[in-house]
């Protein structure tokens, strides 16, 4: 099992909300994970993508070669790559956040998201243990 996770900027025609959106990267994403047996989840809020992705690694390197290639993306940084007994969302093809009400909270206890973007943009390494855990953030708030 390999995981990735990666962040970047929305380019800056990218339009939330329109056709080519949130909901656009979703659809496409949960129908080619299915297909591929990738699971993961993809954080966005402020023009700002978070995404875990896992399956097997010629899988999830295809399909990260895929998002780096995608207009609604720019500045990719790759933050962690590793080989994993198990997977964080084993049932999940695509889950999403905005962050909205608790989530953000979720995150902040791990490491404030505003403290994240700066880093990121300053292109300060972000500790791997702290990604991560965001992502179990979530997964244990779901479980509860």
């Amino acid at each position: 099992m390999y995981q990735l996770i990666y962040l970047s900027h929305a380019s800056d025609d990218f339009d939330p909300y329109g056709d080519k959106g949130i909901q656009s990267i979703l659809q496409t994403a949960s129908m080619t994970n299915s297909m591929n047996d990738i699971t993961g989840m993809l954080i966005y809020r402020n023009h700002i993508f978070l995404q875990l992705l896992e399956g097997g690694e010629a899988e999830v390197k295809a399909i990260y070669e895929k998002i780096k290639k995608d207009p609604r993306h720019k500045d990719i940084k790759t933050i962690l790559t590793q080989d994993t007994d198990k997977r964080v969302f084993p049932t999940w093809s695509m889950a999403y956040s905005d962050l909205e009400g608790r989530e953000i909270d979720l995150v902040n206890e791990v490491m404030p998201w505003d403290q994240i973007v700066t880093d990121f943009k300053a292109g300060k390494h972000i500790e791997n243990k702290k990604i991560l855990s965001i992502f179990l953030r979530f997964k244990y708030n779901q479980a509860a």
